[in-house]
């Protein structure tokens, strides 16, 4: 790469974009995350609502889980005893086919995004 004062010059292009696979954990109820669902997509199927509940000491700094909503029931993000979980506008995956994704930030803290709603 050159570079001038007006002008940016690429001499050898190369882009590189990962190939990665995610492991699936089907859910048709309400369910409790564990440490396996580290890197996973976790999916809802349920006609009715369902919680996924974040767990508390199971998860560390920079681990992620990913949810997503394929049924027709609403479903939450829950944080449980001693988790907090940072969202806008709110922890609920906004309708039906909705992905989001679980980011533990530190001990039993958590940033939730994606397609998510109040």
């Amino acid at each position: 790469v050159s570079q001038s004062r007006y002008a940016l010059t690429i001499t050898t292009p190369v882009i590189t974009f990962p190939v990665s696979s995610v492991a699936i954990n089907s859910q048709t109820t309400g369910y409790t995350l564990t440490a396996t669902d580290k890197s996973k997509m976790v999916i809802v199927t349920s006609a009715s609502t369902a919680n996924i509940t974040v767990p508390p000491s199971i998860f560390s700094q920079g681990d992620v889980i990913y949810v997503a909503r394929l049924g027709a029931g609403a479903t939450s993000l829950v944080a449980g005893s001693g988790v907090t979980i940072s969202a806008t506008p709110g922890l609920v995956l906004r309708a039906q086919n909705s992905v989001g994704a679980i980011i533990c930030t530190g001990s039993n803290t958590f940033i939730a995004t994606g397609d998510l709603s109040a």
